[in-house]
């Protein structure tokens, strides 16, 4: 196999390396950007002063660690462009991106105005290959019908990806409650492409009729790089309709 058709397989791919911590101060040095959950967690990220460190508004499980770091080889740098923030290695790339509702007009605007930055800046960097993103978003099932914050979250999404994107990176879309509607991103990308990953019990989220809203999610179940698979989030579905509703244990195996 050539070398070209292992990049497209996502076997010359890596991630970076998963790392749990209960404390900032425990953080491994080549920290390429982590995730710091809890309700205390933006003042505990203020406190830090490390550009590499995302606070989310997500209560942890009693004795669970409540960090997610992501571990780069070499030097990692970081920077800015306008409200977008990012800390990059020879080969990954961990951007952050919050925005506020209100000043964008709404979720809808919100995700496509972060869509559009986020592209802008890959399309000019050396990290091209998005991998996975991150999306917090406040309240996500209020609303009604085409009017669910779910919904209109996926539909800015989809018009600020537009025609840019040939495939979708793995992805989640996950619910705070904490009434800021701020719209948070983050997200992981690299030099070179990983190999998206669909399940064949279930239909490809893209594809999902219009019953679910006006436009389908854009996320790929999964992503491959090299010997690492960076999943997505999901419910328990199996074609497109959700099942073994009230069976934690069923929606597991599923």
């Amino acid at each position: 196999m050539s070398a070209s058709a292992d990049a497209d397989l996502g076997l010359d791919a890596q991630a970076p390396r998963l790392v749990f911590c209960s404390r900032i101060e425990d953080l491994p040095g080549n920290t390429l950007g982590a995730l710091v959950y809890g309700s205390g967690a933006r003042e505990s990220v203020a406190a830090a002063g490390d550009p590499r460190l995302v606070a989310v508004p997500l209560e942890v499980l009693p004795g669970s660690h409540c960090i997610e770091a992501w571990v780069t080889g070499g030097p990692v740098t970081c920077g800015t462009l306008g409200a977008l923030h990012f800390s990059a290695s020879a080969d990954h790339l961990f951007g952050f991106l919050e925005v506020e509702e209100a000043r964008a007009g709404g979720l809808r605007h919100a995700a496509r105005d972060a869509y559009r930055q986020l592209l802008r800046f890959h399309t000019r960097g050396e990290h091209r290959q998005l991998w996975r993103i991150w999306n917090f978003v406040d309240a996500i099932n209020d609303g009604d019908g085409d009017e669910e914050r779910y919904r209109q979250f996926c539909l800015g999404r989809a018009e600020g990806i537009g025609s840019h994107l040939d495939g979708y990176p793995a992805g989640t879309a996950v619910g705070t409650r904490n009434g800021a509607r701020r719209l948070q991103l983050a997200w992981l990308a690299g030099r070179v492409p990983g190999r998206p990953v669909e399940n064949p019990r279930q239909l490809s989220a893209f594809r999902y009729p219009r019953q679910y809203g006006p436009a389908s999610p854009s996320f790929s179940r999964a992503m491959r790089l090299g010997d690492q698979l960076l999943i997505s989030g999901t419910s328990s579905i199996l074609g497109h309709e959700t099942v073994h509703s009230g069976n934690l244990a069923a929606q597991l195996r599923e």
